[in-house]
């Protein structure tokens, strides 16, 4: 992953499967609101191989053992690679389970966070060729329902430099020597200064919600949760 050794150390359940040798892998525990394990998600050594959840379990969130003492905005990215890097680099992060999953989980897991603390959604930079962008289509999910459920502003933010993820970011041959804690620093100033805010509804009654019901199963879940 390109991490510090330590940066790992405050997700003390992730592990490593090593019952088939020909394709070692990483798993990350993932987790409801109060940290109950879901599901397991592996990582294989072999790109090509990608990633998958254990049988018998379902995606949840990824987030490190202190991670509302850290101070400064929460940013809240896909998966546990980029939840992982942002944590080595001294920045509170907790991770979605997809680009448009987890925002009822994240919903009960900021329900009691301080109102003055900012949220900041991430994206990714990974528009396709036919013009689909998974990065801005999940922000536009998570971020409106998480600032309807919270009742205040929630910011939303990409990658600098054309990254496609922030640990890309972290990890670049651009940061040189740089000590962990000055990369954090620079890419909060940077995911912060150029944040856009996603504003909660009106308190008055909208009325019916409508929901259009098709084969997008993360958008219809997520709108569902949210009304």
């Amino acid at each position: 992953l390109g991490l510090p050794p330590d940066g790992l150390d405050a997700f003390p359940l992730v592990g490593a499967n090593r019952d088939r040798p020909n394709r070692p892998s990483v798993t990350f525990p993932e987790t409801d609101a109060t940290g109950k394990v879901l599901g397991i998600l592996e990582r294989f050594k072999d790109k090509a191989a990608g990633k998958k959840v254990m049988k018998g379990g379902k995606r949840g969130l990824t987030f490190p053992v202190g991670w509302r003492d850290r101070p400064g905005p929460v940013f809240v990215v896909e998966g546990p690679t980029d939840t992982a890097a942002l944590t080595a680099a001294g920045l509170a992060a907790v991770g979605r389970p997809s680009n448009t999953g987890g925002a009822v989980l994240l919903a009960d897991l900021f329900a009691d966070l301080d109102d003055g603390r900012a949220v900041v959604v991430l994206g990714e930079n990974d528009r396709k060729t036919n013009g689909d962008w998974p990065g801005q289509k999940g922000i536009e999910v998570i971020t409106p329902a998480l600032a309807r459920t919270l009742r205040r502003p929630v910011l939303t933010a990409f990658p600098p430099d054309g990254s496609k993820v922030v640990r890309e970011w972290l990890t670049s041959a651009d940061r040189g020597e740089a000590p962990w804690p000055d990369r954090g620093r620079e890419l909060a100033d940077h995911l912060t200064a150029t944040a856009e805010a996603v504003e909660p509804p009106p308190d008055h009654d909208p009325g019916p919600v409508r929901i259009a019901i098709d084969t997008a199963a993360h958008r219809v879940n997520a709108e569902a949760a949210a009304a």
